[in-house]
């Protein structure tokens, strides 16, 4: 029986000790969140009224993603995605898909727009250090699939300028 008691004890001791540790990683652990720009790489936005007053993303949405929630969960920058859907590769198909993405691309800038004390969009690495330093969430985006791009490679540098 009394090596019961000891095991216990025992068993006691190291479950403080484990959590302990635990607490210790915890707290390098948000340290270190604290010290880098914390980012999320892949952030959908809908396909309409993204950016409205119907969508806004300066409140609390039933997206994934708003200011509000950023800052409660001390996100600091995102990857907005201008996600476009597979069609014909036709002349309208590419029209479509360009519409679709251009509108997609006009969000975004009524978001960064709306809120320019809040949030920003980077367009590079520098850009993304020096909104972050001010005290504003980042803005970068992404494109996926590159269908609104077109046939030819000459309609990137279009995307790029956009």
């Amino acid at each position: 029986m009394k090596s019961l008691y000891l095991s216990v004890a025992a068993l006691a001791l190291s479950a403080g000790a484990a959590f302990a540790k635990s607490d210790d990683l915890d707290k390098r652990a948000h340290e270190i969140h604290d010290r880098v720009i914390a980012l999320d790489t892949h952030v959908d936005i809908a396909d309409h009224g993204y950016a409205t007053a119907a969508l806004d993303p300066g409140g609390f949405t039933k997206g994934q993603v708003d200011l509000p929630k950023m800052r409660a969960g001390g996100l600091d920058a995102i990857f907005l995605i201008v996600y476009t859907p597979q069609g014909p590769l036709t002349a309208d198909g590419f029209a479509e898909a360009r519409h679709f993405a251009t509108a997609k691309l006009n969000a975004i800038t009524r978001m960064t727009r709306a809120y320019p004390r809040d949030i920003a969009l980077a367009l590079s690495a520098s850009d993304a250090r020096s909104i972050d330093r001010s005290g504003r969430k980042v803005a970068f985006i992404g494109m996926e699939n590159p269908y609104p791009l077109g046939a030819t490679i000459e309609d990137v540098e279009t995307w790029r300028d956009a």
